[in-house]
């Protein structure tokens, strides 16, 4: 299996048999994903930071409305990212309205937390597992 991150909207209107959820999940394989809401029950962003674990990715890359993230190391310096998958990258954030470090030297490590705590300031890409 391989894993990857992904920026997914949030579907569905909150009902038993349409319920919220990242619309990842409708491609049937496995994730997880940092969904926050309010005190209705209604996400409090629509779209959600996931993770896929699955051999084929391809249904979820082809999928328009999902951004897909690099495929790199958590490790690798955004510098060592190429440009024009840095370029995607900070123009899918950017029509989400993800504020975003691209152009940072940090690592991706460092880019996804930053994505992550803006739905949840405790977030931590060492503890967002799925498989």
């Amino acid at each position: 299996m391989a894993k990857r991150y992904y920026i997914s909207p949030i579907v569905g209107d909150g009902s038993e048999t349409n319920p919220y959820r990242a619309k990842v999940s409708d491609h049937g394989k496995p994730w997880v994903g940092s969904i926050p809401t309010d005190a209705t029950g209604k996400p409090t962003k629509d779209w959600a930071l996931v993770l896929v674990d699955t051999v084929n990715h391809n249904t979820i890359v082809k999928d328009r409305t999902i951004d897909n993230l690099p495929d790199v190391s958590l490790d690798v310096k955004m510098s060592a990212i190429g440009s024009a998958e840095k370029g995607k990258m900070a123009s899918a954030l950017a029509g989400r309205g993800i504020s975003d470090a691209t152009n940072s030297s940090d690592s991706y490590r460092t880019l996804l937390n930053g994505i992550g705590r803006q739905l949840d300031p405790d977030f931590t890409v060492d503890n967002f597992d799925v498989g």
